[in-house]
């Protein structure tokens, strides 16, 4: 008997195997760290070993945590088994090391993986391996405070004494950050920070990340400088912001590991102090020197005045004030704007006098956002009645 070259006739191929149904090992693995916590991130697999999708198949995530072992190691110590649905999807966990650091002070550093089980309980093996150091972390900077001055804004803070690391050799640093709103709520453009949000979305675990409340304000502020911890009241000072702006600024208590020969391993965030100030400018410009009042000849009617310029970068320009001598005296309460609009130029000319009259001009300064200074000291002069 023999086949004939017809549809659906063929030879049988070799017996598969059954699927195993081992998902794929994790590949994009990663952790940073802030404070005590360790925020860690990786991407479920959404197919086998045999390129099978997994589907909505409930499966165990294990997250292993483990002290000097080689990085292909397998799990040497769970600290969660995450029951995951989201195949193909960004997973978060966050693992406290507060207890750990607290027992093991002179370790240098730990390794994380992650396995992926099937429904039996088997894996294709550990993801990647990352590597999180042991150092502690520097205390929150307390009653921080901040304080608009003409110039600048200051912020003042208090600070703990920096801890000690036995295992590790470490720097301290607190990081000064600012985000910014302008007068209309808009959020402005940012550089990039010193302490990058470790996490995108609320982690899963026995420890959820504790979430901006200021949410109005960018995620990543910008880093305007590093002060060197030590116990006692540290301060900065911010001479580079702009007025009707809302700023909120953080002060951030940075780690820095370092080898053996003081080379540069790793940087990690504490928790931060935040503090927010609207820059709204009250500040008047300082009172116009140097005033004085000249004629400009006999039966002219006419007065100049002329005063020392302000140095003020925000200055709109002046008032000038006159009063009228009366019995020989004039009245503070008299003083009457005679410039119709701003003053560009330290100097004014009244073309108002009366010959015979004797006339005292005062002078202030309005900066852009209207604030008009203090008025000048007067200066006095009459006008010659024509011979």
């Amino acid at each position: 008997m023999f086949c004939l070259v017809l549809a659906g006739c063929g030879t049988p191929g070799a017996p598969q195997p059954p699927s195993l149904r081992l998902p794929r090992p994790v590949e994009d693995l990663a952790a940073q760290r802030r404070g005590d916590k360790v925020y860690l991130s990786w991407t479920q697999p959404d197919n086998t070993t045999d390129d099978q999708g997994i589907g909505a198949a409930v499966i165990t995530t294990r997250v292993c945590r483990s002290y000097r072992v080689e990085m292909s190691a397998a799990c040497r110590n769970a600290v969660a088994d995450l029951k995951v649905a989201d195949a193909g999807r960004k997973q978060q966990y966050v693992d406290d090391l507060s207890a750990f650091l607290q027992q093991n002070p002179s370790q240098d550093f730990v390794n994380y993986n992650v396995e992926i089980n099937n429904a039996a309980g088997r894996n294709a093996g550990p993801s990647n391996a990352v590597t999180i150091f042991l150092a502690p972390s520097l205390p929150p900077a307390s009653a921080l405070a901040a304080t608009l001055k003409a110039e600048s804004i200051e912020l003042r803070w208090t600070a703990a004494a920096p801890p000690v690391s036995p295992g590790i050799r470490t720097e301290f640093f607190y990081a000064v950050e600012r985000s910014a709103r302008d007068s209309a709520g808009k959020i402005l453009a940012t550089k990039d920070s010193a302490t990058k949000d470790p996490a995108s979305k609320e982690p899963v675990g026995k420890d959820s990340a504790t979430r901006d409340s200021a949410a109005q304000y960018p995620a990543n502020p910008a880093l305007l400088g590093e002060v060197p911890a030590r116990p006692g009241t540290l301060e900065f000072v911010d001479r580079n912001f702009s007025w009707e702006k809302d700023y909120r600024y953080s002060v951030v208590g940075m780690t820095h590991v370092l080898s053996r020969e003081g080379k540069l391993l790793s940087v990690f965030p504490g928790e931060p102090a935040t503090v927010a100030i609207a820059a709204h400018d009250t500040f008047a410009p300082a009172a116009p020197a140097g005033v004085e009042a000249v004629s400009a000849g006999a039966g002219t009617g006419r007065i100049d005045i002329t005063w020392s310029p302000n140095e003020e970068s925000d200055l709109a320009g002046y008032n000038v004030y006159r009063a009228v001598f009366v019995n020989g005296a004039f009245d503070d309460a008299a003083f009457v704007r005679i410039s119709s609009e701003l003053v560009k130029t330290p100097s004014f000319r009244d073309e108002n006098a009366q010959p015979g009259l004797r006339y005292a001009y005062l002078v202030t300064a309005v900066d852009e956002r209207g604030n008009e200074s203090a008025r000048s000291q007067p200066s006095s002069e009459t006008v010659p009645e024509q011979p």
